[in-house]
């Protein structure tokens, strides 16, 4: 756009100063004018940059503290297919200790294991590995079954049975994978009778958080 001043002079002619200021004033008021525009244009342009940014962080808030615990099995294999995984499920930490070495163990007898200083206190669910290893002693009439559950999986899951045919000691091991929640707690029991008491080393080895 063109913008003209008030007094338009013609070669030869006596310029009046009045009107000479005039234009002046004119041209400084129009400069002044395109000033305050661009300002408020900035003003303006800052206000959306600091709304977007709000909104940005209310929405990387409302992410960060999604929780996804209360999804249904449909809703978690939507969530699988169209996601990575790895970003809704934890990563496995590689962590071994040893809950237990060389503790005997009756027939018919419960030990419990606290996971409190294994796990992260922050109440959610974890799939924790375990290895197990048992010694059973010489015996010509003994069996032992030994079972692990969790606060979790309540349903026991079978690790380690034997059953003595020959005066001779065994050895056997296994491993499992199970999930423990907010009661961290792991549960190791021997269901079954025996002359001699099998001894047992129980390793947690890594971990990760599930939904």
């Amino acid at each position: 756009m063109t913008y003209g001043v008030p007094y338009s002079f013609v070669p030869g002619t006596k310029a009046k100063a009045d009107e000479v200021n005039a234009n002046f004033i004119d041209v400084l008021d129009k400069i002044e004018n395109t000033n305050s525009r661009i300002d408020e244009a900035n003003s303006q342009t800052e206000n959306s940059f600091e709304q977007m940014n709000s909104k940005i962080e209310d929405v990387e808030a409302f992410c960060v503290n999604l929780d996804l615990s209360n999804l249904s099995s449909t809703g978690k294999s939507v969530l699988d297919a169209k996601a990575n995984v790895s970003l809704l499920d934890g990563t496995w930490v590689n962590k071994a200790v040893t809950l237990c070495s060389a503790k005997s163990i009756s027939a018919n007898t419960t030990h419990t294991f606290s996971l409190s200083s294994y796990l992260p206190s922050d109440g959610a669910k974890y799939e924790i590995l375990v290895t197990i290893a048992v010694d059973f002693p010489s015996s010509s009439s003994s069996q032992a079954a030994i079972y692990m559950k969790s606060d979790f999986i309540t349903s026991t899951v079978p690790l380690v049975r034997y059953r003595s045919g020959q005066n001779v000691p065994t050895f056997a091991c296994a491993s499992a994978v199970t999930i423990s929640s907010s009661g961290r707690k792991l549960t190791v029991n021997n269901t079954e009778f025996g002359v001699n008491t099998p001894t047992y080393t129980l390793r947690a080895i890594g971990y990760r958080k599930v939904r």
